[in-house]
């Protein structure tokens, strides 16, 4: 059975180290061409001359795969390297019912603890409420934190709380990161596009070949009841050949 002429399409990149990424899980990608016009007018009301001055062509693609390879060596021209700095959030631990009251964070796999982001009461009377973090000798409602072993010392006024630590931990055995460095103005990454569509009534395909594109900007919305869905808006350039873009039409006529 032949596929209906329906849906996103398939777009597709290749960095400048020559990798062919996907835009993946597509959910729309739009095409523009537009130009600025420069009019002529007289004493009257219309225009007598009109002329084409500078043109843009244009992808607006909104995609619903999270790629570090896509947001690194597309956007921000910035090979990604193994490893991740992720957050741990409410960690639910509780304080020994005895000295020395402390507690260890405990990251995923063979991470290492990095940073304390807060810790709050997990249950009773104060559930929710922020703890105080102090630099030595917490009293109740406080605590410390030793950064380089991820432990959290609590007062004895607080044993046997039930508490949740937030953290960032440190791990080089799963993901990807990038570091986004402050470039000099004029820094700009360059890549391939190609689009590929279906006409609704024929359903043959239409493909759009650019050769030398930029990303002018990078969004993501992260919603209460719905889907991350980061955008893209890349323009084409000349290619060094005078040529922008290249579009393929399946049908004949």
């Amino acid at each position: 059975m032949s596929l209906p002429p329906f849906g996103a399409g398939r777009m597709y990149a290749k960095a400048s180290d020559g990798t062919p990424v996907e835009f993946g899980l597509l959910q729309g990608v739009k095409i523009d061409h537009s130009f600025t016009e420069k009019d002529l007018y007289g004493t009257n009301q219309h225009r007598i001359f009109g002329a084409r001055g500078t043109a843009k062509f244009t992808f607006s693609a909104e995609v619903a795969k999270i790629s570090a390879k896509l947001f690194g060596e597309l956007y921000f021209g910035i090979s990604p390297v193994a490893g991740q700095l992720a957050l741990q959030a409410s960690e639910a631990h509780s304080v020994p019912a005895e000295t020395t009251y402390t507690v260890t964070a405990t990251p995923p796999g063979s991470g290492t603890f990095d940073a304390d982001q807060g810790v709050i009461y997990a249950a009773g009377a104060n559930v929710g409420q922020a703890l105080t973090p102090v630099a030595s000798s917490p009293t109740a409602g406080e605590y410390t934190v030793n950064v380089g072993t991820g432990v959290y010392t609590f007062a004895a006024a607080d044993a046997s709380a039930a508490v949740a630590i937030t953290y960032l931990y440190t791990t080089s055995s799963t993901g990807q990161k990038i570091a986004i460095t402050n470039e000099e103005q004029g820094t700009t990454p360059t890549f391939s596009v190609i689009v590929r569509g279906r006409d609704p009534d024929t359903g043959l395909f239409n493909t759009v070949v650019a050769n030398k594109c930029s990303s002018t900007k990078l969004s993501m919305a992260l919603k209460q009841n719905d889907w991350a869905i980061p955008s893209f808006d890349i323009g084409a350039m000349d290619d060094g050949t005078g040529t922008i873009a290249t579009w393929s039409f399946g049908d004949d006529s």
